[in-house]
């Protein structure tokens, strides 16, 4: 396969300082599962040799007296390499009430709170005028719920493992669930104080033909070996994003055994040759472990199909940390018809989707001060692929931290975190027309000492409310993507972590 690159210059802003410019970031496309495999493979053992680097320099920092370490204090043997507007869904046609008469449903109804108009986003619930179609309990439930007097439950579907949300339109709906076997942990939905790594899986994607309501059909059901981050759907094709995590190969340790508990002119040799041989070792099982136990699933668990194939459309750069691959699925609604998938080795995080774009914005772990890696996949109708990278300084929010407007994707960040004195937060502007994502325009050094807490895009406007000391809301002004620029502050008590537009001017 032919190899393609990504390549796209950062504008460095001569207003602002050459920290707080992003810079395009080239990533390479992966011509098969060698390639793929040999990536994911030396990530594992950069990780590994980190993780090894940082026990053995806990143990140098001891020093033995007497043969004991010393001092004591504050000194810990962990592993410390761990990162310890409205769119309708519409049902099945309504069936005549007695009499002959259609119940239509009610005259107006609400649907999903969705972030971007026409993109809708997965739900524990859905409904249109009539019914509604929630996952609990193990199961789909179909309720006849207009008029709400006579509300009734026309079916329940048992769905695999835990239900967790789920899609709906046209006679159709796709529910996502934990797969039997996955371990249920908290999910991060607010990334102040956790890490956006998704649902943990396996997932199952299951379809279901809603063509008569009082027996709904399993048509299809997926298999797939990792996180959820996040399910849109625009028309009929529904885009999910995923992450894998690499399978650490089996007796993977950090810390040789019987090494010395501090280090002297005797035992710094045996230190650092215990953990040199342990490195030697754990490279021999990196590179032992079958491609199979590297690299993620997604199976068809009728047919036993893996959907992902030979490896294609892979994307891997130097610039990127990690070893978990993180992919984009496009799949039509009914389960049928192709499998579109895009993929990067590189950490998960916050995802932002409209009708040409959905970005993936993780933190990057190896960098200070704090980046974050966004990479963009171009939406083509049911057609998914990886279309260009790059860094900004600092960390987002959640997917309210970003948006695109004709054909600019504004990211909010913020630098560093309460209490450090430096904090500060930054919007950067990145064009999406001139070949990867390119800076065109960055306001930095908004609410000095104080860090995001929540952020709204509303066409050329943007709105961001920090917090610590004097919790203000500020308005910005985006119109011009080479000079947005904060026009208003307004200081009121407390802190939101959501904001909603009301009309056009509130």
């Amino acid at each position: 396969m032919k190899r393609l690159g990504v390549v796209g210059i950062a504008l460095a802003l001569s207003a602002c300082g050459e920290n707080e410019a992003s810079r395009n970031v080239s990533l390479t496309a992966l011509g098969d599962c060698g390639d793929v495999e040999r990536v994911v493979r030396e990530r594992l053992v950069t990780q590994m040799s980190a993780a090894l680097d940082t026990q053995r320099e806990l143990i140098l920092k001891r020093t033995c007296v007497a043969g004991k370490p010393y001092p004591n204090y504050g000194y810990t043997e962990e592993d410390s390499s761990g990162v310890r507007y409205y769119a309708t869904s519409a049902g099945a046609p309504a069936p005549a009430a007695e009499g002959g008469e259609p119940n239509k449903g009610a005259s107006s109804y609400s649907t999903t709170n969705n972030q971007v108009v026409g993109v809708d986003e997965a739900d524990l619930l859905k409904n249109d005028a009539r019914y509604f179609y929630i996952v609990s309990n193990g199961a789909l439930h179909v309720i006849d719920a207009f008029p709400p007097e006579q509300a009734t439950v026309l079916a329940k579907l048992p769905i695999q493992g835990t239900p967790l949300k789920l899609f709906v339109e046209a006679g159709r709906a796709v529910v996502f669930s934990r797969a039997t076997g996955g371990k249920a942990s908290p999910s991060c939905t607010y990334g102040y104080d956790c890490q956006l790594t998704g649902e943990a899986g396996p997932i199952a994607v299951t379809f279901v033909d809603l063509a008569e309501l009082t027996a709904p059909k399993v048509t299809r059901t997926l298999r797939l070996e990792g996180s959820l981050l996040a399910a849109r759907r625009i028309g009929r094709q529904v885009f999910i994003s995923m992450s894998f995590a690499s399978v650490t190969p089996p007796k993977y340790t950090t810390r040789p055994n019987d090494t010395p508990s501090c280090a002297d002119e005797t035992t710094t040799p045996l230190i650092n040759g215990a953990f040199e041989a342990l490195r030697q070792a754990n490279v021999k099982l990196i590179e032992e472990t079958p491609l199979s136990s590297l690299l993620p699933v997604v199976r068809d668990e009728s047919s036993g199909e893996d959907l992902w194939g030979q490896c294609g459309a892979f994307y891997a750069g130097t610039d990127l940390d990690g070893s978990q691959v993180t992919s984009v699925f496009s799949i039509d609604l009914s389960g049928d018809g192709a499998f579109s998938s895009s993929s990067i080795i590189g950490r998960p995080g916050a995802v932002y989707a409209n009708g040409r774009s959905l970005y993936v914005a993780a933190r990057v772990a190896t960098r200070s001060p704090e980046q974050t890696a966004v990479h963009r996949f171009s939406i083509d109708g049911a057609a998914v692929s990886y279309a260009g990278s790059a860094r900004v300084a600092g960390h987002v929010l959640n997917p309210f931290s970003m948006d695109e407007y004709e054909g600019h994707l504004r990211i909010a960040t913020s630098v560093g975190r309460v209490p450090d004195p430096n904090v500060h937060s930054a919007v950067t502007v990145l064009d999406t027309t001139r070949g990867g994502l390119v800076q065109t325009g960055l306001v930095s050094g908004i609410a000095p000492t104080e860090d995001i807490r929540s952020v709204r895009f509303v066409g050329p406007r943007g709105y961001l409310v920090t917090f610590k000391k004097t919790d203000p809301l500020f308005s910005l002004d985006l119109s011009d993507p080479r000079a947005p620029r904060v026009t208003g502050e307004l200081k009121i008590p407390g802190f939101s972590t959501y904001m909603h537009p009301v009309g056009a001017d509130h």
